[in-house]
């Protein structure tokens, strides 16, 4: 093979055809090969739904969190190899996918839950009834709120309009 392309390097005809064919090697290289190399190798989107995305990280602690509950359901340890032959990691994303697309939807829609809604989701809840009813209605209803506070309860405000639907009283 490489005394063939010797011998088609001798005249021009040869010269020609073998610039193109390296020339077309070169720009597929560079298109599609190395383009990593200039946007950068470490891509922290997963999935990229509408004008929202799933990170790579949340989808890893999200996976984990479910290892780690499933594996205290059967309790028993897991490996992922187990985890990934039963279709845990394809759940996972499509519970995140899923929940990107609600958000997603409620933001189209509009739907929004004010504060006083909230808390009056919250306190009606039964799950926080007792101590932790009382430990989210004073971290709530604090004038002077620490960004702890006020991430969870945004966070809960966040996911309310999800809520608000599904339940019968709203």
């Amino acid at each position: 093979m490489l005394e063939g392309l010797r011998v088609a390097s001798q005249n021009w005809i040869g010269r020609t055809i073998m610039g193109l064919v390296m020339a077309v090697i070169v720009i597929s290289f560079a298109i599609w090969g190395i383009g990593d190399v200039f946007r950068g190798f470490s891509s922290q989107r997963l999935v990229k739904i509408g004008g929202g995305e799933v990170s790579v990280e949340a989808f890893r602690s999200t996976y984990q969190n479910e290892l780690r509950r499933l594996q205290q359901r059967l309790r028993r340890g897991i490996t992922n190899e187990e985890a990934r032959r039963a279709g845990l990691d394809q759940q996972v994303l499509d519970r995140l996918i899923t929940d990107v697309a609600l958000d997603q939807r409620v933001h189209s829609l509009g739907l929004s839950v004010s504060d006083e809604e909230a808390q009056r989701l919250l306190k009606a809840e039964k799950a926080f009834r007792g101590s932790t009813a009382n430990l989210i209605r004073s971290a709530s209803s604090r004038s002077s709120e620490t960004p702890a506070s006020r991430s969870v309860r945004s966070s809960w405000i966040r996911k309310a309009p999800i809520c608000a639907r599904r339940s019968p009283t709203a």
